[in-house]
């Protein structure tokens, strides 16, 4: 290249490198991280780079007479070039200056960055992942980009850089390589900082100042620029200042109209004379108020001299205008204090002169030789001289030798030692012996030399006099403080004080906890407290030898918890004004003998300045303390009583009732009960009147609450039943009419809702009678003791029913014997009238039948077990039930084939039918179907899903079912309990059920409910199943039944009936008879020596003796006798097991004959 064309290059170059480097403002933008970055055009680099119209660049670095001028301008512009081979993924070159960039060699950097992943290593690690998104997305869509970051330099040296990045693609458009710029921008982000800094600073200076700044344009006469401050000076932000505040108009419209011409002048005269102005004036807050501001301006004019423009600041000065207001009203003060000071300077010295006038004292002024020179009107009265005619004169002269001796002396003394001196000096004055105190001190010039003397003299005598007094009357305290029987000691507690004072000082507020919290504080304090004076009552009752050993003995190791916490307290009261304080302690004597003690801590109102005098009195209250805690304990146990108590109790203050009462009778109401009848609202606000005292937890628990307060919400006249407030009048008259107690049974309510019956034994205690200010309820629960008593009547009159219907029966039995017997033997003697003799015999038995049946439900039936068909006797009861359960119900009997015979007494069983189904009846009072079912059941194992209890066996079942309401869990839970019913009263007894369990477990089988309500109940009755079945009865009559060989059998029957009928049966059956209507006649028949075998005797006989009481005197006459007793009384199948012990045997009436016979063979074998 020719010389004149290489330096046409160097100049374009150097040309290219100084506009680089004259960009002293770079480029402010904000990158994808939000990063404010400066941003350096690369001008002019065409010149060392060639870029190509593909987009690929011929480095002049390849042209060896370059390649130096590149590197310089390279390292001026500190700007990296490199090359990267897409295709291959690799580094192609590295300028230099990248290498530089880098912190690392040209060579290290090609080594090492063998890869894009590799070359990303360079990046700090916080753009990283940025920087590998740029370049993952270059190498899809391969544009030129710009992406700046920081470089992380092998020595941890960081720098900001830029790089643009440009693709060299195929015809394909596919890339083939790459090449890019990285420019060091560490500098102008240095000095970006450093801008922002000094931004910063002068924003912080502006606001510190309270300073805004302003430009306004004065050719559009308008604000185009404000500062923050500025703006915040009127609350706004620097758009909406612009916007508000932009012409002079709206500027006025907040300055206070006071200000606005002048502000306008100001303005006028600055923009004319083209000079700085300054101005304050009020201006209007965002607040309304207004506020003084400060603003000095300087007019910008061009180079014509025209004004264009002007700049200036605006102060908030109204914290100066403040102050300056501030300083002028204190310029105000001070005048006039010093215009006080002055008239209090006159005034004191009006005031001195008056204190010398008229001052109670002698006051006089002596010169050095003693010599007055100036007295008061006291000075002149006591010497009753005029002061012109003391003047001048000295003490020789007024007073006895003696007397001014030694007041001349004081003189002396005075004067050498500078010092005032105080002393009493007495003398005998015009014949009187006189007092004086008399105090003397230098009088000194402006050189503190001494001038003279001054003299004040008080006369003490009557002082004197009192102090004598005091003495005396202390003597005579002392004396009183060594006898007073009570523990007296005196104590300094200044020293305490003091360090109170302190406490207080340092923040101290609660002066008690803090000693509480501090036990070191309170134990110093304790030992603090200086005691001075003991009295021998304290000695004795402290069980010291002396006063020495008990003083000892006052320190805090010594003192009780009890001791320290009342001397706490007690210091406390003091400071807190109080000059007594009383308390209890707990103490030891000094042979630790425990002691309570009453003291009381006073502080006289002499010493409650500095506490150098309290006194604490001491009383003995041991023995009290043990009455008290007696009368505590009593209380306790009272309380526990109370409270422990299985009696509700309730205490109530009636104070408000008889008040009511009294007031009643003063206006003259007299029938108190027909008053209250009358006035219901007026027995409720009584009610409402009593003052409930205590409730024991037994009575919370009565009426189901769980709290006091919830039995207290629920126990008001507008929750009360009226028949609980019947029962409260009935107390309350019982009370007025001067009874003491009372019980009473009433209906109550618990919190629940839930009736019940209570029985209140209420009563005032003697020593309450006057005012009523304590009634003592004891209440009981007698629900379930009045339920119980209602099933006892009603058993007792299902008894009485019994035992009417058992007597009915015997009478009956004994007419149905007599139909029966000859009907029977009308059958056997005549064959002709059989058909009609049959009819008689099924009649009579019916009518035992019948009978059965009425003493099954009077519950007088004997369990008599037999086998039984079960499903005949079902069968047969069908009609029975049919009229006993009136039209509405359908019963419905449903028997499977071939029905085992079971094991259980006829006549319970019926009376079991019967009752499940008077039960079902009343559960379906609309009527209904009545099921009743009987089968079959071979039970393997024991146990069934409603009855595990079940044994295994085989087992005749008897079910009952009805359509009715059902029972709920709570009700099948007591079904089979006694006197258990959910009936009213007397409309059940509640046996029904528990009658069928306890035939059910009798028999040897068992029973099951299983109900649900709505949906009805089914019972099963389990018996056990029977064996062998017994021989019809058919059968048994055409057997032959067993007869006599002539044996005599005495029959002893009242009813003639009777009585032949048996004899008859007995001769039918080859026995001869004897008979007798009672058992006197008997009696005789066996004392004539007749010879009886059998006795047949009626149990029930008229004369006073019965059956049983013959058989005795029988046997005891004849011991071989045998025994057969007839009832028609079920009432004596009770004693059928005492008759078989005692060789008897009983027959039910009516009996057939194969029974009389069966009985007789009995006997006789």
């Amino acid at each position: 290249m020719p010389t004149k064309q290489k330096n046409r290059a160097r100049e374009k170059l150097e040309g290219a490198v100084q506009r680089v480097h004259a960009r002293k403002s770079p480029e402010i933008v904000e990158d994808k991280a939000g990063r404010r970055v400066a941003v350096v055009p690369l001008e002019g680099l065409e010149l060392i780079y060639n870029l190509k119209s593909d987009g690929s660049a011929q480095r002049l670095a390849d042209h060896p007479k370059s390649a130096a001028l590149v590197e310089e301008t390279e390292r001026l512009a500190q700007l990296g070039y490199w090359e990267w081979d897409e295709v291959a993924d690799k580094c192609l070159y590295c300028s230099p200056e990248l290498a530089r960039l880098h912190g690392v060699t040209v060579e290290r950097y090609v080594k090492e960055s063998k890869s894009t992943e590799a070359d990303g290593l360079w990046v700090h690690p916080d753009d990283r992942q940025r920087y590998e998104q740029a370049c993952r997305d270059f190498k899809l869509d391969p544009v030129r980009f710009s992406i700046e970051f920081r470089l992380q330099n092998p020595d941890g040296h960081i720098r900001f850089v830029k790089e643009t990045v440009h693709p060299v693609v195929d015809a394909d458009g596919g890339l083939v390589t790459s090449f890019g710029f990285v420019q060091d921008l560490t500098k102008w982000y240095s000095k970006e900082r450093e801008l922002e800094s000094t931004a910063k600073l002068l924003r912080q200076a502006a606001e510190l100042a309270d300073i805004g700044y302003w430009i306004w344009d004065e050719v559009e006469d308008r604000c185009v620029f404000c500062s923050d401050t500025l703006a915040a000076m009127f609350n706004v932000t620097v758009e909406e200042y612009l916007e508000r505040f932009s012409t002079i108009d709206n500027l006025l419209a907040g300055i206070h109209p006071e200000d606005q011409e002048r502000y306008l002048e100001v303005n006028r005269q600055a923009a004319i004379n083209k000079q700085p102005f300054e101005i304050y004036y009020r201006d209007r807050a965002a607040d309304g108020t207004y506020r003084y501001l400060r603003e000095r301006g300087t007019p910008i004019v061009d180079e014509s001299g025209n004004l264009v423009r002007s700049i200036g600041i605006l102060q908030d000065m109204t914290k100066d205008k403040a102050l300056e207001h501030a300083l002028e009203r204190q310029v105000e003060r001070r005048t006039a204090e010093l215009r006080q000071a002055n008239e209090a300077l006159e005034t004191s010295q009006a005031r001195l002169m008056a204190f010398f006038k008229f001052s109670p004292a002698e006051i006089g002024i002596k010169d050095l030789e003693g010599r007055y020179v100036m007295v008061n009107p006291m000075t002149e009265k006591v010497h009753q001289s005029p002061a012109e005619e003391i003047i001048g004169r000295t003490p020789h002269d007024f007073f006895p030798k003696d007397l001014a001796d030694a007041l001349v002396e004081h003189d002396r003394i005075v004067l050498e030692t500078g010092q005032p001196l105080a002393r009493e000096v007495s003398g005998f004055v015009d014949g009187e012996h006189r007092s004086y105190l008399a105090t003397k001190f230098a009088i000194r010039d402006a050189l503190d030399e001494p001038i003279g003397l001054g003299a004040v003299a008080v006369e003490i005598t009557e002082q004197k006099r009192a102090e004598q007094a005091l003495k005396s009357s202390e003597q005579r305290y002392r004396e009183l403080f060594e006898q007073c029987p009570s523990p007296i000691f005196e104590e300094n507690w200044s020293a305490i004080k003091r360090i109170v004072d302190d406490l207080v000082q340092d923040g101290v507020n609660d002066l008690q906890q803090h000693l509480h919290d501090n036990q070191d504080v309170l134990d110093r304090l304790y030992d603090l407290a200086d005691c001075f004076k003991i009295n021998p009552a304290a000695v004795q009752l402290y069980q010291a030898t002396g006063v020495d050993e008990l003083q000892d003995c006052l320190d805090h190791t010594m003192a009780t918890e009890s001791v320290l916490a009342n001397y706490a307290a007690a210091i406390a009261a003091f400071h807190q004004g109080h000059s007594s304080y009383e308390c209890e302690m707990d103490e030891l004597t000094l042979t630790n003998m425990p002691i309570t003690t009453k003291i009381s801590f006073h502080l006289p109102d002499s010493y409650r300045h500095d506490w150098s005098r309290v006194l604490l009195t001491v009383t003995d209250i041991s023995a009290r303390k043990l009455m008290e805690d007696e009368l505590r304990r009593s209380e306790e146990r009272y309380r526990e009583l109370f409270d422990d108590s299985p009696a509700a109790i309730w205490e109530e203050d009636w104070t408000p009732i008889r008040r009511m009462l009294e007031d009643l009778a003063q206006r003259g109401v007299e029938d108190l009960r027909g008053y209250f009848t009358g006035n219901r609202d007026q027995l409720k606000a009584a009610y409402d009147a009593a003052i409930v005292l205590e409730i024991s937890q037994a009575a919370i628990d009565l009426y189901r609450e769980d709290t006091k307060e919830q039995i207290l919400r629920c126990s008001t006249s507008q929750t009360v039943i009226d028949e609980e407030l019947d029962a409260f009048l009935d107390i309350l008259l019982a009370f007025w009419s001067g009874q003491q107690e009372i019980d009473i049974e009433s209906r109550d309510s618990t919190g629940d809702g839930e009736g019940i019956i209570v029985r209140r034994r209420v009563a005032i205690p003697a020593r309450y009678q006057d005012d009523w200010s304590r009634v003592i309820y004891v209440i009981e629960d007698i629900t379930e003791r009045t339920q119980l008593e209602n099933h006892l009547r009603q058993a007792q009159k299902m008894e009485a029913v019994g035992q009417l219907t058992g007597g009915i029966a015997h009478d009956f039995n004994n007419l149905l014997a007599i139909i029966q017997g000859n009907a029977e033997m009308l059958v056997r003697a005549n064959g002709n009238g059989q058909p009609l003799a049959d009819a008689i015999l099924r009649a009579a038995m019916r009518g035992a039948e019948l009978t059965q049946h009425l003493l099954a439900y009077a519950r007088q039936q004997p369990l008599a077990p037999q086998v039984i068909d079960v499903a005949l006797l079902v069968t047969e009861l069908w009609e029975l039930l049919e009229r006993t359960l009136g039209e509405g119900i359908v019963v419905d009997i449903s028997l499977e084939a071939g029905i085992w015979p079971a094991l259980a007494d006829p006549g319970q069983l019926e009376n079991a039918v019967l009752n499940l189904a008077l039960n079902a009846r009343d559960a379906m009072p609309d009527g209904g179907a009545l099921k009743i079912k009987c089968m079959n059941l071979a039970l393997a194992s024991g146990g069934l899903p409603e009855n595990p209890g079940i044994k295994a066996g085989n087992y005749v079942v008897l079910m009952v079912s009805d359509a009715g309401c059902g029972m709920t869990d709570d009700v099948l839970e007591h079904a089979f309990e006694p006197f258990f019913t959910t009936k009213d009263v007397g409309e059940g007894t509640g046996l029904g059920l528990s009658m069928v369990y306890g035939f059910a477990k009798q028999t040897g089988g068992h029973v099951t409910i299983d109900s649900c309500p709505g949906e009805g109940t089914t019972v099963k009755l389990y018996l056990p199943h029977a064996h062998d079945m017994v021989v019809s009865e058919a059968m048994a009559e055409r057997e032959s039944m067993p007869r006599g060989h002539g044996e005599t059998v005495l029959v002893i029957e009242d009813d003639p009936d009777v009585r032949s009928l048996a004899s008859r049966m007995l001769e039918d059956l080859d026995y001869r008879t004897i008979e007798a209507p009672d058992a006197a006649r008997a009696q005789e028949t066996l004392a004539d020596g007749a010879l009886v075998d059998v006795v047949l005797s009626d149990i029930v006989l008229p004369g006073g003796t019965s059956g049983p009481d013959f058989a005795k005197q029988a046997r005891a006459a004849q011991p071989d006798i045998k025994i057969i007793f007839m009832s028609g009384y079920s009432g004596m199948a009770a004693k059928r097991d005492d008759l078989s012990r005692a060789n008897c045997v009983l027959l039910n009436k009516p009996f057939k004959a194969r029974q009389l016979a069966e009985a007789l063979q009995e006997v006789l074998a």
